[in-house]
């Protein structure tokens, strides 16, 4: 009897060490990924702040310069550069101190989430002035004749050339906004709960309706 329940000790000591390591393990991919992440957003984040910037300082130009504002008729039509740009920056911003110590931190995420969402509306709300002020190209050389008295038409022509190069360039730099902030939101939406802390709290915590106690 005696061997029997020394065995079955052994067997159950066994069992607990095995599910030890295999925690060990997945905590060990766990923080790989997380880091993963963590500098994925990093890098998304200071790229989506430096095109940004270079957006609204443009339409800043535009405004200044009119022989730049005829070129780039749909940079600042409707302001959306000034508006969908500085939402842009301020959520990156927000992505590059939502972690710290290679956790992310709870209300910075939230926070960060909120504006990543409200960024892909924003920069959908661009694409489709864009769209608009593409369509708009055609009716150009007529304005342009009609309300700055312009009949050079190799001049005219150039400037419908580069709104609609510009317009595709910033149609481009929007798609690629959207699908930064998208790509947040799903990371933010996937990540188990263990990946947030309260700051300044080692007190359990409830994210996603599970409690995690973060030592």
């Amino acid at each position: 009897l005696t061997s029997i329940q020394l065995s079955t000790t052994l067997a159950y000591l066994n069992m607990g060490a095995k599910q030890v390591l295999r925690d060990e393990v997945t905590d060990s991919v766990h923080q790989d990924t997380l880091a993963n992440l963590m500098r994925q957003v990093t890098y998304e984040c200071k790229a989506m702040i430096v095109m940004a910037s270079i957006l609204v300082a443009f339409g800043i130009i535009g405004l200044a310069v009119p022989a730049v504002t005829y070129y780039t008729l749909g940079v600042t039509l409707y302001g959306h550069c000034y508006w969908a740009g500085g939402l842009v920056i301020t959520t990156g911003i927000l992505g590059l101190v939502a972690h710290k110590d290679g956790i992310f931190i709870k209300l910075m995420a939230q926070i960060h989430l909120g504006f990543a969402i409200a960024s892909s509306v924003a920069v959908l709300g661009g694409c489709t002035i864009i769209i608009y002020d593409l369509t708009l190209l055609t009716t150009l050389p007529e304005r342009m004749e009609i309300n700055n008295h312009l009949e050079d038409w190799p001049v005219i022509h150039g400037l419908v050339a580069s709104n609609a190069i510009t317009d595709i360039v910033l149609l481009m730099l929007y798609i690629v906004f959207c699908c930064i902030c998208l790509h947040c939101v799903m990371i933010y939406r996937t990540l188990p709960s263990q990946s947030f802390m309260e700051e300044k709290s080692s007190q359990p915590i409830q994210i996603i309706g599970h409690e995690v106690d973060l030592k």
